[in-house]
Protein backbone atom coordinates (compact mmCIF):
# COMPACT_ATOMS: atom_id res chain seq x y z
CA UNK A 1 0.00 0.00 0.00
CA UNK A 2 1.26 3.58 -1.12
CA UNK A 3 1.54 6.19 1.42
CA UNK A 4 -0.43 9.21 0.94
CA UNK A 5 1.37 11.88 0.74
CA UNK A 6 0.13 15.27 2.97
CA UNK A 7 -0.57 17.52 0.42
CA UNK A 8 -2.94 15.21 -1.28
CA UNK A 9 -5.23 14.49 2.30
CA UNK A 10 -5.21 18.49 2.49
CA UNK A 11 -6.87 18.96 -0.95
CA UNK A 12 -9.34 15.58 0.02
CA UNK A 13 -10.33 17.50 3.11
CA UNK A 14 -10.42 20.71 1.19
CA UNK A 15 -12.53 19.30 -1.51
CA UNK A 16 -14.94 17.73 0.86
CA UNK A 17 -14.92 21.41 2.77
CA UNK A 18 -16.05 23.25 0.13
CA UNK A 19 -18.93 20.33 -1.27
CA UNK A 20 -20.09 20.64 2.87
CA UNK A 21 -20.44 24.18 2.35
CA UNK A 22 -22.25 24.18 -1.21
CA UNK A 23 -24.32 21.74 0.22
CA UNK A 24 -25.18 23.96 3.47
CA UNK A 25 -25.78 27.10 0.93
CA UNK A 26 -28.51 25.27 -0.78
CA UNK A 27 -30.48 24.05 1.94
CA UNK A 28 -30.35 27.76 3.46
CA UNK A 29 -31.29 28.68 0.05
CA UNK A 30 -34.38 26.46 -0.05
CA UNK A 31 -35.46 27.16 3.55
CA UNK A 32 -34.97 31.00 2.06
CA UNK A 33 -37.25 30.24 -0.60
CA UNK A 34 -39.75 28.55 1.79
CA UNK A 35 -39.77 31.20 4.06
CA UNK A 36 -40.60 33.72 1.28
CA UNK A 37 -43.61 31.66 0.15
CA UNK A 38 -44.98 31.57 3.15
CA UNK A 39 -44.69 35.56 3.54
CA UNK A 40 -45.98 36.10 0.61
CA UNK A 41 -49.24 34.25 1.10
CA UNK A 42 -49.09 35.65 4.58
CA UNK A 43 -49.91 39.32 2.88
CA UNK A 44 -52.26 37.88 0.05
CA UNK A 45 -54.15 36.83 2.64
CA UNK A 46 -53.78 39.90 4.67
CA UNK A 47 -54.84 41.68 1.79
CA UNK A 48 -58.46 39.69 1.90
CA UNK A 49 -58.71 40.57 6.01
CA UNK A 50 -58.15 43.94 5.37
CA UNK A 51 -60.90 43.99 2.98
CA UNK A 52 -63.41 42.52 5.02
CA UNK A 53 -62.50 44.40 8.00
CA UNK A 54 -63.18 47.70 6.05
CA UNK A 55 -66.89 46.43 5.46
CA UNK A 56 -67.33 45.75 9.23
CA UNK A 57 -65.93 49.16 9.39
CA UNK A 58 -68.86 50.70 7.16
CA UNK A 59 -71.34 48.69 8.96
CA UNK A 60 -71.59 46.25 6.20
CA UNK A 61 -71.46 41.93 5.96
CA UNK A 62 -68.86 40.44 3.52
CA UNK A 63 -71.25 37.44 3.60
CA UNK A 64 -74.03 39.60 2.38
CA UNK A 65 -72.29 41.00 -0.42
CA UNK A 66 -71.10 37.22 -2.00
CA UNK A 67 -74.57 36.27 -1.88
CA UNK A 68 -75.23 39.55 -4.02
CA UNK A 69 -72.23 39.16 -6.22
CA UNK A 70 -73.14 35.55 -6.84
CA UNK A 71 -76.65 36.38 -7.51
CA UNK A 72 -77.75 34.10 -4.30
CA UNK A 73 -79.80 37.56 -3.28
CA UNK A 74 -80.84 40.60 -5.33
CA UNK A 75 -78.04 43.37 -5.20
CA UNK A 76 -78.90 46.40 -3.46
CA UNK A 77 -77.31 50.06 -3.84
CA UNK A 78 -75.15 50.00 -0.44
CA UNK A 79 -73.52 47.18 -1.77
CA UNK A 80 -73.04 48.80 -5.44
CA UNK A 81 -69.59 50.90 -4.25
CA UNK A 82 -68.46 47.69 -2.73
CA UNK A 83 -68.45 45.80 -5.68
CA UNK A 84 -66.46 48.37 -7.91
CA UNK A 85 -64.34 48.67 -5.29
CA UNK A 86 -63.66 44.95 -4.68
CA UNK A 87 -63.12 44.54 -8.67
CA UNK A 88 -60.74 47.05 -8.65
CA UNK A 89 -58.60 45.24 -5.50
CA UNK A 90 -59.48 42.09 -7.28
CA UNK A 91 -57.24 43.61 -10.14
CA UNK A 92 -54.46 44.92 -8.37
CA UNK A 93 -54.07 41.61 -6.21
CA UNK A 94 -54.27 39.89 -9.64
CA UNK A 95 -51.70 41.58 -10.98
CA UNK A 96 -49.41 41.29 -7.90
CA UNK A 97 -49.77 37.44 -8.39
CA UNK A 98 -48.58 37.35 -11.97
CA UNK A 99 -45.41 39.27 -10.70
CA UNK A 100 -45.08 37.42 -7.77
CA UNK A 101 -45.40 34.27 -10.13
CA UNK A 102 -42.56 35.47 -12.14
CA UNK A 103 -40.12 35.94 -9.56
CA UNK A 104 -40.78 32.33 -8.44
CA UNK A 105 -43.11 33.03 -5.35
CA UNK A 106 -46.13 31.37 -6.00
CA UNK A 107 -46.46 27.33 -6.83
CA UNK A 108 -47.28 26.58 -10.17
CA UNK A 109 -50.22 24.51 -9.37
CA UNK A 110 -51.68 27.88 -6.98
CA UNK A 111 -50.80 30.04 -10.24
CA UNK A 112 -52.81 27.96 -12.58
CA UNK A 113 -55.32 27.97 -10.18
CA UNK A 114 -55.52 31.76 -10.13
CA UNK A 115 -55.01 32.06 -13.58
CA UNK A 116 -58.14 30.17 -14.29
CA UNK A 117 -60.02 32.40 -12.09
CA UNK A 118 -58.57 35.53 -13.70
CA UNK A 119 -59.46 34.54 -16.87
CA UNK A 120 -63.10 33.81 -15.78
CA UNK A 121 -63.34 37.21 -14.43
CA UNK A 122 -62.04 38.96 -17.30
CA UNK A 123 -64.80 37.00 -19.35
CA UNK A 124 -67.91 37.76 -17.08
CA UNK A 125 -70.61 40.14 -18.68
CA UNK A 126 -72.68 40.40 -15.20
CA UNK A 127 -73.12 43.60 -13.27
CA UNK A 128 -69.69 46.02 -14.18
CA UNK A 129 -66.93 43.61 -13.76
CA UNK A 130 -66.10 43.48 -17.39
CA UNK A 131 -66.29 47.21 -17.36
CA UNK A 132 -63.97 47.21 -14.66
CA UNK A 133 -61.93 45.12 -16.35
CA UNK A 134 -61.78 46.97 -18.99
CA UNK A 135 -60.98 50.32 -17.21
CA UNK A 136 -58.30 48.48 -15.53
CA UNK A 137 -56.60 46.79 -18.46
CA UNK A 138 -54.35 49.75 -19.88
CA UNK A 139 -52.80 49.86 -16.33
CA UNK A 140 -52.35 46.22 -16.17
CA UNK A 141 -48.52 44.32 -17.15
CA UNK A 142 -49.11 43.87 -20.71
CA UNK A 143 -47.49 40.49 -20.34
CA UNK A 144 -49.91 39.70 -17.51
CA UNK A 145 -53.07 40.91 -20.00
CA UNK A 146 -51.30 38.69 -23.26
CA UNK A 147 -51.84 35.53 -20.81
CA UNK A 148 -54.94 36.27 -19.58
CA UNK A 149 -56.75 37.25 -23.27
CA UNK A 150 -54.51 34.08 -24.60
CA UNK A 151 -57.24 31.88 -25.57
CA UNK A 152 -60.03 33.93 -24.11
CA UNK A 153 -60.93 36.46 -27.59
CA UNK A 154 -64.04 37.46 -25.13
CA UNK A 155 -61.34 39.86 -22.98
CA UNK A 156 -59.98 41.83 -25.52
CA UNK A 157 -61.97 45.15 -25.98
CA UNK A 158 -64.35 45.08 -28.74
CA UNK A 159 -63.44 47.80 -31.42
CA UNK A 160 -66.87 48.03 -32.56
CA UNK A 161 -68.40 48.92 -29.40
CA UNK A 162 -68.31 51.41 -26.89
CA UNK A 163 -66.66 48.80 -24.22
CA UNK A 164 -62.97 50.37 -24.78
CA UNK A 165 -59.99 50.86 -22.57
CA UNK A 166 -59.23 54.15 -21.42
CA UNK A 167 -56.09 54.35 -23.79
CA UNK A 168 -58.18 52.97 -26.81
CA UNK A 169 -61.00 56.01 -25.93
CA UNK A 170 -58.23 58.35 -25.79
Amino acid sequence: MKKMDLNTSVQTLAMFGVMGSLIFVGLQMKQSQEIALAAQNSVRTGYFLAAIDSLAEQGLDYHEYLLQVNGVKPATKEYEWLTHNQAHAFWFIAENDFLQHELGLIDDGVWKAKLAVYQLACRMTLSDSRDIYLLRRPMLNPRFVALIEKGQPSCAPDKNSKRLSLVEKG
